[in-house]
């Protein structure tokens, strides 16, 4: 909901060819390029209400037939707004829908010379300079009241004149009480920043306690790791050893089968002969049955160690995985610290 927090920092935020407006902690820039033509910049997304509004591209650029957007936190987006047959006087304005019930817009011109005021009709105006054109709007008188908010009862206008580029000229009309809470709005954002010195620093150190044990960890896995790298490696030599001595006992045994398929061929020979022969075979067989179980053992052994090797397969893909997750637990700690870093940096440049 809009506040009188918001309503004096996109006051403030008067400087052109940049303007700034701080929307629900949110910051948006809007940039002057041309004469015709604005750049939006925002860390938020404006997305065109869904009934019926098209922003059609053209050209490298972006002709906006409809000037309402909503804001969508989750995203980032750039538009290049152009509008036709804009002058030097023209004042540009963008629309952002708050909630369902309020809007603010924010108006600027090229001619660097525009008052913006507060006028306690409840409305939020801002007129270009030299010229009859507004933008007034309207706003509910509760938005003045809470405990939270400043309190503005007592505020009768507040106009800001940039005359000169280098100088921002401040006037403030009050009631009769001549009393002004502009102030406590420094002193918030001083509060505000101090607030987060504390936690900061905590994170910080929590940060760096956690990076020293997950590099620690990261050490140990990547240790487990070699060792287990290593090993596999001698597995697979192992087997590719062991398949080449099946190979050669396969080869063998193929040459013993050609050997006693020529001897079964030569059964025509003497019985003498035959007799021989078939005792030669009968040697030749119980070689082969010998070499035969030692192929039977190496197949055995072959299994086992392959059955052994997958097992360290598996173990070394969940230490990769284990490694891969303390990568990104460090990776998501400097995320964090990197994003209040970041908000710090923010709220310091947020002018007091």
């Amino acid at each position: 909901m809009l506040d009188s927090k918001h309503m004096i920092d996109i006051l403030r935020c008067n400087t052109i060819p940049s303007v700034y407006a701080l929307v629900d902690d949110q910051i948006t820039k809007v940039k002057v390029y041309r004469q015709n033509t604005v750049n939006i910049i925002s860390e938020n997304l404006f997305n065109k209400i869904s009934n019926g509004k098209k922003v059609i591209k053209q050209k490298h650029q972006y002709f906006v037939t409809e000037t309402d957007f909503f804001m969508d936190s989750n995203s980032k987006v750039e538009l290049e707004i152009k509008f036709k047959n804009a002058t030097i006087k023209d004042t540009f304005w963008i629309v952002y829908d708050i909630d369902d019930s309020y809007d603010i817009l924010i108006s600027f011109s090229v001619q660097r010379k525009y008052s913006l005021y507060v006028s306690y009709d409840d409305s939020l105006c801002m007129k270009l300079k030299g010229t009859k054109e507004h933008i007034t709007i309207s706003l509910p008188s509760d938005v003045y009241s809470g405990k939270e908010f400043l309190d503005w009862s007592k505020l009768k206008s507040i106009t800001y004149n940039n005359e000169n580029q280098d100088e921002i000229h401040e006037s403030i009309q009050l009631s009769d009480s001549n009393e002004t809470k502009l102030c406590e709005i420094d002193d918030i954002k001083d509060i505000e920043i101090q607030n987060l010195k504390t936690p900061l620093s905590q994170l910080q150190a929590d940060y760096n306690k956690l990076k020293e044990k997950s590099n620690s960890n990261i050490e140990k896995l990547k240790k487990n790791y070699n060792i287990l790298y290593a090993q596999n490696q001698k597995g697979n030599i192992t087997i590719y050893n062991l398949n080449k001595q099946n190979n050669q006992l396969k080869e063998d045994l193929y040459n013993l089968e050609e050997c006693n398929y020529t001897l079964n061929n030569n059964l025509n020979v003497s019985n003498k002969e035959i007799n021989v022969l078939v005792k030669k075979n009968k040697q030749k067989e119980e070689q082969n049955e010998k070499k035969s179980q030692v192929i039977s053992s190496l197949n055995d052994k072959i299994d086992e160690y392959d059955k052994s090797n997958y097992k360290l397969f598996c173990h070394i893909n969940v230490m990769q995985n284990e490694l891969l997750q303390e990568k990104e637990k460090n990776q998501n700690l400097k995320n964090i610290n990197d994003e209040l870093k970041s908000n710090i940096e923010e709220l310091k440049t947020i002018p007091k």
